[in-house]
């Protein structure tokens, strides 16, 4: 359900199991029906930051939360290290559609010269009314 402030956000970790740094360079939606993403960013997974978000808003009331976001950054060809994870957090929206969903999040990453992509198995509907 849209958050009472803020935006409506939905987050993944992500890790890199690779042996070199790669590079994500964006997200999509899977099957998005009526959502859009609006904006993305990127929270550091680490033992300083052991928080993530997997949905929410832009706006939290937690303080756990609040320090998930005081650690953000838009998503622009974010570098992972080897073993480095992290929390990209979609700001996402229905707009005048009273639900809207997706079957999933495609990320797209370089590794070197070649291009991959990865989905997530999370499905999210995000509705402007209580379930």
């Amino acid at each position: 359900m849209q958050p009472d402030q803020g935006s409506a956000v939905f987050g993944n970790v992500v890790t890199n199991d690779g042996d070199t740094t790669l590079t994500i360079t964006g997200a999509v939606l899977v099957e998005g029906e009526s959502l859009e993403i609006r904006d993305a960013y990127v929270m550091p997974v680490d033992e300083t930051h052991s928080f993530v978000i997997g949905t929410g808003s832009t706006d939290p009331t937690e303080p756990e939360a609040m320090a998930a976001w005081d650690s953000a950054r838009k998503l622009d060809d974010d570098k992972l290290r080897a073993g480095q994870q992290v929390n990209i957090v979609l700001v996402i929206d229905n707009g005048a559609a009273d639900v809207g969903t997706t079957r999933a999040v495609r990320f797209t990453y370089e590794q070197g010269p070649e291009q991959f992509t990865a989905d997530t198995n999370m499905m999210l509907e995000l509705t402007d009314n209580q379930c």
